[in-house]
């Protein structure tokens, strides 16, 4: 099967197994070759170094080296990608703990992938933080789909994004950042994203922290290697496919100041990272002056950032149809808790597509209980999916629009009065 990996740089021929055989047939495994070629054939990026380092704070450029030629962004992609669905977020259209179906199409995406099986669930912060430490294709396409109804949709949204910000010299094609001739950037677009995020969403912006994810019983490492090497770096996003070289967008922060480089197109991953920790050095050091001074750059119009946001984003109200749940277990921690619930998400996926995860706590005299729902359902799909988990031998609870606990569905598929585990 041909793979094509965004961040590995491993293009060619590689022995499917068994799990990449089932998610993709061989027509999508000859598209996917067919695309792959077609950026190898097609219009080239202008492939060299770029580079540009910004001031976070008033968006005054520090220097730059070729910052306005194109070349392919790769998954620096998925920034646009969380850029769109953090809108989303703020605006209540989605809740972290939404439920987004996983279609068939992007449990196909070529590595790097988590490894989605089409059918099942993923919450929309377990896709976020896939895209961000795994950079996984079907996460991001998963989300593509979830908040734009299909990926074109959602492709759309991202160029209308990028037209807003400035970002002049970007088309984007799809949510992952593999591989379309078609789908170009420039150092300064992305630039120019970066500052866009850390002012439209600093509440969010901590995701592109994130050391490592724990997702099914893998552990997945941040591919950003700056964020253990380099001191007060705390995100953004690496990228790379062959016909882009080794990207990276990075922030850091020091004594209160904070700076954006973009490098692209470097030989290699290690390459990529000390050209980021020269820039960033220089930038915080003060030395940059001379540079933007030879490179003609002008102190562009002040940019305010707001504050760091810590509040959580407030759910959208449900609406009258959708003011019911299910409980599937009562407990005395959490984290079975969630995992009860997270599994009853996996054993009935189209039903509870765009639900939310929930684990509420109900303190005693001595001991707290944790309770394990899935809201966001008319009273008649509760019922449905209680029938449906019960022939999966698993315990569920209708939960009124009171949050109060309504029936019992054993797994023989009777209905009775039951009090909490």
């Amino acid at each position: 099967m041909f793979r094509v990996d965004p961040e590995r740089g491993s293009i060619g021929f590689l022995l499917a197994d068994r799990e990449n055989r089932a998610a993709l047939g061989l027509g999508r495994g000859l598209f996917i070759l067919a695309l792959a070629l077609a950026v190898l054939t097609g219009r080239p990026a202008e492939a060299g170094y770029s580079s540009i380092l910004l001031d976070a704070s008033t968006g005054e450029v520090l220097s730059d080296m070729n910052a306005d030629i194109t070349n392919y962004p790769a998954s620096l992609t998925k920034v646009m990608t969380l850029y769109v669905t953090f809108e989303a977020l703020k605006s209540g259209r989605i809740t972290l703990d939404t439920v987004l179906p996983v279609s068939d199409w992007a449990a196909s995406q070529a590595p790097s992938k988590l490894g989605l099986a089409p059918g099942y669930g993923i919450t929309v912060q377990d896709a976020i933080l896939g895209v961000v430490t795994k950079s996984a294709n079907d996460a991001a396409t998963a989300l593509a789909e979830g908040v734009g109804e299909s990926e074109s949709t959602f492709v759309d949204k991202m160029n209308a994004a990028a037209q807003k910000l400035g970002m002049g010299s970007t088309v984007f094609r799809n949510a992952s950042g593999l591989p379309d001739p078609d789908q170009v950037t420039t150092a300064r677009d992305m630039s120019t994203l970066a500052i866009a995020v850390l002012r439209d969403f600093p509440e969010y912006y901590h995701f592109f922290g994130t050391p490592y994810f724990n997702y099914e019983g893998h552990v997945f490492e941040n591919h950003n290697r700056m964020l253990k090497t380099y001191k007060g770096a705390d995100g953004l996003k690496t990228g790379y496919i062959r016909a882009s070289g080794f990207n990276l967008v990075a922030s850091a922060e020091r004594d209160g100041r904070r700076l954006i480089g973009v490098v692209m197109g470097s030989q290699s991953p290690a390459a990529r990272n000390a050209q980021m920790a020269q820039l960033l050095n220089a930038g915080f050091k003060n030395e940059t002056t001379r540079l933007a001074a030879l490179s003609g750059q002008t102190k562009p119009t002040p940019i305010k950032l707001t504050s760091k946001a810590t509040a959580k984003i407030a759910a959208k109200p449900a609406g009258p149809d959708r003011s019911f749940g299910i409980q599937v277990g009562a407990f005395s921690r959490f984290a079975p808790a969630h995992l009860a619930a997270t599994r009853a998400v996996r054993n009935a996926p189209r039903l509870l597509a765009h639900t939310k995860v929930t684990v509420d706590t109900v303190a005693g005299d001595a001991t707290t209980v944790y309770r394990a729902r899935v809201m966001g359902l008319n009273e008649d799909r509760a019922r449905k999916v209680c029938a449906v988990l019960a022939a999966k031998k698993m315990d569920c609870l209708t939960v009124g629009s009171d949050g109060n606990v309504n029936s019992a569905t054993s797994d023989e598929g009777d209905t009775a009065d039951q009090s909490e585990r």
